[in-house]
């Protein structure tokens, strides 16, 4: 099929706490498949009853967090014999559970930070039984951009910290903190992409930092040796693999200050605007961003076609 001829339908919005990211996601990649020649239909999803064009082709999902991101938008689709960008409903279930997909990372021998699970109604450990030392990293285990983390370096702070987690999730995790750069890594097709390097201006990679211009500086690549970017991206591809996800991810890491690689999370569904962090990647492989867009319709496509 002839790129003028595809009809892509772009998913985005969605009625998760990370809704403007993904309208903006939604729009940039509309945007790019536009200029790669595709005719494009944007669908701003507000609720589960939303309705796929008839005369779709396939389906680029724009969706972060809850729904779009946690495998139940790609069950609808599998379960409607749909081709769609990013990976399976099982591979997002598995990334978009923290816990989950740290046991998948350690399986598979990458060093993860320990952590200590919280499940619903256990109750909020005192600083002094944790199985680590201060700082941590509490976190809800299904939730994207942040939301809900906090840094708690006073015994004092924690459990409150815990308590905020758990408006965006029953699961918590207590996560040692690992100090270093903060570095990450995408894979597109079967390939990872150079390394990016992340530099807030102040504080930590929170969700105002990700989402305010100028509050981060970003590398690419990151100023790294040869030798350790190719273990950060052998760790990236592993990451990947893993957890079994395909045309896209990206895997957040620290770096700690011996040359330690602490694999954090795997998002399915990253930023994909012009000034995202997998598309940055990608422009420094020599790959722009309707090409990128373009590149996963393609691999959906050619999934559909084998199905069929």
């Amino acid at each position: 099929m002839k790129t003028t001829d595809l009809r892509v339908a772009v998913l985005k919005g969605g009625f998760s706490r990370e809704r403007q990211v993904s309208l903006s996601t939604g729009t940039a990649a509309a945007a790019a498949l536009r200029e790669a020649g595709c005719r494009v239909v944007e669908v701003d999803v507000r609720s589960r009853r939303w309705r796929l064009p008839s005369d779709a082709d396939v389906v680029f999902v724009a969706l972060h967090g809850a729904y779009g991101e946690d495998g139940e938008l790609q069950t609808k689709l599998e379960r409607q014999g749909v081709p769609f960008t990013g990976s399976s409903s099982e591979a997002c279930r598995r990334a978009f559970d923290k816990s989950v997909a740290k046991e998948c990372f350690r399986a598979a021998g990458l060093r993860t930070p320990q952590d200590l699970v919280l499940r619903a109604r256990e109750t909020s450990p005192r600083a002094r039984d944790l199985p680590f030392d201060l700082p941590v990293v509490v976190k809800p285990a299904r939730e994207g951009s942040s939301i809900g983390v906090r840094i708690v370096r006073k015994e004092s702070e924690l459990a409150e910290a815990i308590r905020q987690a758990r408006r965006s999730d029953a699961v918590v995790l207590v996560e040692k903190y690992i100090p270093g750069i903060e570095l990450t890594v995408g894979v597109l097709g079967d390939q990872p992409l150079p390394p990016v390097e992340i530099r807030p201006r102040a504080g930590w990679y929170d969700y105002t930092n990700k989402y305010t211009s100028g509050n981060t500086e970003y590398i690419v690549p990151a100023r790294l040796d040869a030798r350790l970017n190719r273990r950060l991206k052998r760790c990236g591809w592993a990451a990947h693999c893993a957890l079994g996800c395909r045309d896209m991810s990206r895997a957040d890491f620290r770096l700690d200050e011996v040359g330690g690689i602490y694999l954090l999370e795997v998002n399915t569904i990253p930023g994909m605007t012009k000034t995202s962090l997998l598309p940055k990647a990608a422009a420094a492989a020599g790959i722009a961003f309707p090409r990128l867009c373009l590149a996963l319709v393609e691999s959906a496509l050619k999934r559909g076609r084998r199905a069929s």
